[in-house]
């Protein structure tokens, strides 16, 4: 069993931890890929997402509180150890993955948008062992800098996108036409499932989560916020310079941001604070994926010494392939939809089939005295 009777995280540093493992790098290129494929039907399509989404976190948590101290992952190794042991190692493989994406794509962006000519490899140096400070610690101190830091600069990204709003946002461009399709809408989920990548890390963390006793789980809420600050970057950005334009520029939301000038503040250009500020909620979601490949790690090993030193060497394996990857956002877009979506549906399907079979399985248990 799994931290029975052990420090859990409260219900609050559950939702923001959850809704930080997602709503992070995939907003850059978000409204683009949805309009590319769905047309006018992209925010459409990204409602249903995002409802699959916390559907998900809700059929995980309540099959997991089936288990022994809802220890997914540990249960799992030990009723179906030759099944769980593979299926981990892929769990972290993926988790590396997606954290490297994130701080590529926050490389490119931010050497092109707010500091041309830096090296781009000193930016993901910095926020990577900024991660790992996090990351090789017990969940409850990582929740807890999450809460934080991914709270506060999330909430001066969500007035700057109010901000936005209030100057003049066409919200009828953010309306699906007349003429609706499924199949470029069901097109437009697949393509884009990469905003989600990494919400499986929550498999990981229901053990430690303070019990929900009535009304949704934790981390549903958490898929909630995640939704709504999506749905909001993409109102916004569709809203201010129309679909057609958004399918023309590389990084829509940060366009729009740059736009946001506030003469009241002592910097006019608030709108590239936003996005130096981006950099704590980016540190936060690759803290998350960093503690989940180490916590997968922790698992298997059953043991939680060592954690430090496996996050310690992800992170330099993120930083050595940084060195020498190339790409650029194109390439970046094209691995996003073409690999990291599918990896993310097949993720988040592992894990709920996970949890169902399991749950079934815990119903043959002795019940204990």
């Amino acid at each position: 069993m799994i931290r029975r009777g052990g420090r859990r995280i409260s219900p609050l540093e559950a939702v923001i931890f959850t809704a930080a493992s997602t709503f992070a790098a995939g907003i850059f290129v978000m409204p683009r890929v949805l309009i590319a494929d769905a047309g006018r039907a992209g925010g459409l399509a990204l409602l249903f997402a995002c409802a699959l989404a916390v559907l998900w976190a809700a059929l995980i948590s309540h099959y997991a509180s089936r288990l022994p101290d809802r220890a997914l992952g540990r249960y799992f190794l030990q009723k179906l150890p030759f099944l769980a042991y593979p299926w981990l190692v892929v769990v972290v493989a993926f988790e590396i993955l997606i954290t490297y994406g994130a701080l590529a794509a926050y490389q490119d962006m931010t050497t092109a948008v707010a500091m041309p000519g830096f090296p781009g490899l000193s930016i993901t140096i910095v926020l990577a062992l900024g991660a790992w400070t996090g990351a090789r610690h017990r969940l409850e101190g990582l929740a807890r800098s999450v809460l934080v830091f991914f709270g506060s600069f999330t909430t001066l990204a969500v007035i700057s996108f109010l901000l936005l709003l209030m100057r003049g946002s066409e919200l009828a461009a953010v309306l699906p036409g007349p003429h609706l399709a499924i199949a470029p809408i069901v097109r437009a989920d697949a393509d884009s499932l990469f905003l989600f990548a990494g919400f499986d890390a929550v498999a990981l963390v229901l053990p430690y989560q303070v019990a929900s006793r009535r009304g949704l789980p934790h981390v549903a809420v958490g898929g909630i916020l995640s939704g709504a600050l999506l749905l909001l970057a993409y109102v916004v950005t569709v809203g201010m310079v129309g679909p057609n334009y958004v399918l023309t520029q590389t990084w829509p939301v940060v366009s729009a941001l740059r736009t946001l000038v506030l003469h009241s503040f002592f910097l006019d250009r608030f709108g590239l604070v936003v996005i130096f500020a981006w950099s704590a909620i980016l540190i936060s979601y690759v803290a998350i994926h960093l503690w989940a490949a180490g916590e997968a790690i922790c698992q298997m090993t059953g043991s939680e010494r060592g954690r430090g030193w496996w996050t310690l060497g992800f992170t330099a394996l993120i930083m050595l392939v940084s060195g020498y990857a190339g790409g650029g956002p194109v390439q970046e877009e094209a691995v996003a939809r073409g690999v990291i979506s599918p990896a993310t549906l097949f993720i988040l399907v592992g894990w709920l089939s996970a949890a169902v079979g399991l749950a079934l399985l815990a119903r043959r248990d002795p019940v204990p005295q």
